[in-house]
């Protein structure tokens, strides 16, 4: 597969969201605690030791969810929703853990400020997520090579499991199969674009930017 020059990994990508989210966390939290002077009350665990706590359940919360869902994270409204539940249990189960969280349960103010600037913060976050890879020149356009069961998992793969970024343009036919091939074929969606003797012409008629074997 030719993976050109279009975004980051799924990985990546994922690594990304999370860094938004418990960035946008991290800095709510710290910011309205040291607005309101809880950074040097007597007996309060050391900052670094809040913002580690935060980070490891909001990780654990995410993975457990569908925060990290691509497909989902796409989606502008969805994806907000998504970071901001994640972001809210997040928060809310760490300061209930002792001695090492913020000391914010004996003020409600501070508590519901941090959760809100939160929320704000990693909303827009994921809307900038969604905007960006949301743009023409950032989607990979596949072009899938084969129209047997392997080509149909590898398109039903890229529908169900990568976000909008990722589309697939068609498929063409190879081989046997492409004899008498009616034009009018869909496989999981996704149109019969030719044939594979005619592959780099499709690829520029298709805009395709990625190839794939499905034969």
């Amino acid at each position: 597969m030719s993976s050109g020059m279009n975004g980051f990994h799924v990985s990546e990508r994922r690594l990304l969201l999370f860094v938004l989210d418990i960035g946008a966390g991290i800095v709510a939290l710290l910011a309205v605690t040291w607005a309101r002077d809880s950074w040097e009350a007597e007996g309060n665990a050391p900052v670094l030791s809040w913002v580690s706590v935060l980070a490891a359940i909001h990780y654990f919360v995410v993975r457990a969810t569908e925060a990290n869902d691509l497909r989902r994270a796409t989606n502008p409204f969805q994806g907000a929703y998504d970071g901001v539940v994640a972001w809210l249990a997040a928060f809310g189960a760490s300061l209930l853990v002792p001695y090492l969280s913020a000391p914010l349960l004996g003020s409600r103010l501070t508590v519901a400020l941090v959760a809100s600037t939160g929320t704000v913060l990693v909303a827009t976050g994921r809307l900038a997520y969604a905007g960006l890879v949301r743009q023409p020149r950032l989607i990979t356009r596949y072009l899938v090579v084969g129209d047997g069961p392997a080509a149909q998992a590898i398109i039903e793969a890229v529908h169900a499991s990568l976000g909008g970024d990722h589309e697939v343009v068609g498929y063409v036919s190879v081989g046997a199969s492409a004899l008498g091939h009616a034009q009018s074929s869909v496989v999981s969606g996704a149109p019969w674009l030719g044939f594979g003797t005619d592959l780099t012409e499709t690829i520029v008629r298709s805009g395709a930017t990625a190839v794939v074997e499905g034969t």
